[in-house]
């Protein structure tokens, strides 16, 4: 007998994906202001704490410091705090002087981006039907991305089999930011989007060109 599935807690689970929550403990509103410490010049009217957390949020969210600065103000009026949010420049500034967690800061010196899809065989009932009785096989994608020179992997997403291997460069190029580099993609990439789409992010597009493919001497493609 086959198992029941508990729809109404099905849904809800699903719903609960679609739910951001921030637990902030009380101890950290206080650690936002700043140290009271003795030295020359104007002190910092926004604590190390604060700055952590903004950057945090930054790079958690793939955000600019433009848009950490509205999400951080959004949060602040939802927990109706008192703690005043610091300006984006004072955000890059200050982040240059803090020690902040690696794992935040590896995608952000990302130059080149190594970009495939591999297929997946699924086994199970599916697949006995279609040896007994014909049908077609299921197949699932796994999109993998990874900067050449650390090994780091940027993205990993598992798709169906229609997903085009291309539909996540977008994604991986905005994850890298837009420092200069290169994306390699094997040819399905060879096209006139790819190549805009990599110019867009300041990348230049490494991909074999396809069989009849003409040379174009616009910017942004390559031989």
């Amino acid at each position: 007998m086959g198992h029941k599935r508990d729809w109404k807690q099905y849904n809800k689970q699903l719903v609960n994906r679609g739910k951001i929550n921030l637990w902030i403990n009380p101890v950290a509103l206080e650690q936002w202001k700043p140290a009271q410490i003795k030295k020359n010049g104007r002190p910092f009217r926004y604590g190390d704490e604060l700055i952590k957390t903004m950057s945090f949020l930054r790079f958690k969210f793939k955000l600019s410091l433009r848009e950490t600065e509205g999400f951080f103000r959004s949060f602040i009026e939802a927990i109706r705090s008192v703690v005043c949010t610091p300006c984006y420049t004072q955000i890059c500034r200050r982040m240059k002087t803090l020690q902040l967690p690696t794992e935040l800061l590896g995608k952000k010196n990302i130059t080149d981006i190594a970009l495939d899809t591999t297929g997946l065989k699924v086994y199970g009932e599916g697949e006995w039907r279609a040896k007994k009785y014909g049908g077609k096989k299921r197949w699932k994608k796994l999109h993998l991305a990874l900067d050449p020179k650390s090994g780091r992997l940027i993205i990993a997403e598992v798709t169906d089999e229609y997903v085009h291997d291309t539909t996540y460069l977008e994604d991986v190029l905005k994850a890298a930011g837009k420092r200069r580099g290169k994306v390699l993609i094997d040819g399905i990439a060879d096209s006139g989007k790819c190549y805009r789409l990599a110019r867009k992010y300041n990348k230049t597009l490494y991909t074999p060109p396809k069989q009849g493919a003409v040379l174009r001497k616009e910017d942004g493609y390559d031989a």
